[in-house]
């Protein structure tokens, strides 16, 4: 086996799936520094009898990636002396502030690892500084381990090697304090969560990059953790969130949030299978708090003062709850005028553009303050009145009745509103009732996208599994941590999802293992 075979990336992570041997020990969690930015952790004892012929598999795929045709690389993979039962992976910073991936695997015979590396490669180059044997295997990789411990560190932000190794010294040598386990209590709740996969984000250290900062405005996240668990059952996978917010952003939150969905807006709207569907149930006061927190309600006030009324007043009318539904995403041709900048003479071109479908409905507080909004938009000339409607720039419909506000564009979800047409379906109904926020999406969502060119490549590189529907939902209801769950329902019900996400990318896997000798 060439060199190459074990600087491929691939040959890592697949090392992690190779749940083989005995009873695990958590020494691996000594190498995880206290400001990781994140560490995920799979039980790979669990997910491992879950996927069909996992030995025959495996063995082929380390066959492309080792480049030998033996039948039992699935077995030679035993003989190593790694654990791979509970693989931890995790993120961190170097002394120079560059961020690094690291896998982390409890070693059970570091002589067996060292006899298998050179095995593979006869030309491999084992060094070694105090306890710490290690090989350095350039662009930004290397792989280091004690009697206890096997460490694999890639970063694309470090070509040189030397600060990656400074750091896989300092890994393996962190004192109690220095250590994740021992230093946060929240990561120990985390790590005894059990779950199929999980993931631990410290949303402090996170905050700290410059991509997190453009979301959270630079917002104080200290003690702020989230905890997400995967789950793969029959016919369908689980993810569980639980955000644990510091004091500051879970009142802001509570604040924000505090009355739940209702079933009657949401069973208002004249759709029985949306495409898409979002529901949610802001406090007003608490969106006029948050505005003014981040310096943002007097801009906002100001455009809101050009339709002829104030944020005050705005907040004043709605109760807070608001529903969106997508009932269609229509391919229209359209004409589209062309003006040469030179000679003025105008073309005209067809173009077909995706136009949505859809539907949103606001909850009013206050009928008395809508009313002399519309007298002030009919004067304007903004909005025409047509028998129990009003039409914005000929496209746009705007109804009030029974204290909602509906939007929409078409006309027969126009015509349904006016008729008192409700939703019939109760299990959607049930499933966004007493929550914070909800989404779901239907079987026909991601085929009705892709006939957009912009998602269209996506969507046919992209082999997922058909799907039943999605379902999302957020709640706050014991106002001490933020929970969340997405549950991702397929239409084959009969085998677990994993089974199910298997079979669909089996194929793509090997050829990325072909792809990476």
């Amino acid at each position: 086996m060439n060199r190459k075979h074990i600087k491929t990336p691939l040959f890592y992570l697949l090392l992690a799936m190779v749940c083989l041997s005995a009873c695990t020990k958590s020494t691996h969690l000594t190498v995880i520094p206290h400001n990781a930015t994140f560490v995920g952790k799979a039980n790979m004892v669990k997910i491992g009898l879950k996927i069909p012929r996992r030995k025959a598999f495996i063995n082929e795929v380390l066959g492309e990636l080792m480049g030998n045709e033996s039948k039992d690389n699935f077995g030679e993979m035993k003989n190593t002396g790694i654990n791979f039962l509970t693989p931890y992976i995790f993120g961190g910073k170097t002394a120079l502030n560059k961020g690094y991936f690291a896998i982390a695997l409890p070693l059970n015979n570091a002589k067996k690892l060292e006899e298998f590396i050179l095995k593979m490669d006869k030309t491999a180059r084992i060094q070694t500084e105090k306890t710490v044997k290690y090989m350095e295997l350039g662009n930004g990789n290397i792989l280091g381990w004690d009697t206890k411990n096997l460490l694999f560190l890639t970063s694309v932000k470090l070509k040189d090697n030397r600060n990656l190794k400074e750091e896989l010294f300092r890994l393996h040598n962190l004192s109690g304090r220095k250590m994740l386990l021992s230093a946060n209590k929240n990561f120990k709740v985390f790590q005894k969560t059990k779950s199929d996969m999980g993931l631990w984000l410290n949303m402090a250290e996170l905050n700290k990059t410059k991509t997190i900062q453009l979301v959270t405005s630079k917002a104080d996240l200290t003690d702020n953790y989230s905890h997400v668990f995967t789950n793969y059952k029959k016919g369908k996978i689980e993810m569980e969130v639980n955000y644990f917010a510091g004091d500051s952003t879970q009142q802001s939150y509570n604040n924000l949030f505090k009355s739940a969905i209702t079933s009657k807006l949401v069973n208002s709207i004249p759709l029985d299978n949306p495409l898409f569907l979002a529901a949610t149930s802001f406090s007003m006061e608490g969106i006029k708090q948050l505005l003014k927190d981040k310096k943002l309600y007097a801009r906002v006030d100001k455009s809101v003062r050009s339709l002829g009324t104030n944020f005050q007043e705005l907040t004043n009318m709605l109760n807070g709850e608001l529903v969106f539904g997508l009932s269609d995403i229509r391919m229209v041709e359209r004409e589209k005028k062309i003006i040469d900048e030179y000679t003025k003479e105008v073309f005209i071109e067809k173009e077909t553009r995706p136009v949505a479908d859809f539907v949103i409905a606001a909850g009013v507080e206050n009928e008395a303050v809508y009313k002399r909004l519309m007298k002030t938009f009919l004067q304007s000339g903004m909005v025409q009145k047509d028998g129990g409607h009003y039409t914005f720039y000929k496209e746009l419909f705007m109804i009030e009745k029974n204290k909602v506000l509906y939007f929409t564009n078409n006309a027969r979800l126009r015509t349904g509103i006016l008729n008192d047409q409700r939703m019939q379906n109760s299990g959607i109904l049930q499933f966004m009732q007493g929550k914070s926020g909800a989404i779901q999406t239907n079987a026909h969502f991601a085929s009705k996208l892709g006939q957009s060119a912009t998602f269209m490549k996506i969507l046919r590189d992209l082999k997922f599994p058909a799907i039943n529907n999605i379902r999302m939902y957020f709640t706050n209801e014991d106002k001490k941590t933020i929970q969340g769950k997405c549950v991702i329902n397929f239409k084959n019900k009969s085998e677990n999802a994993l089974v199910v996400l298997f079979n669909a990318f089996k194929k793509d896997l090997l050829k990325s293992a072909r792809k990476g000798k």
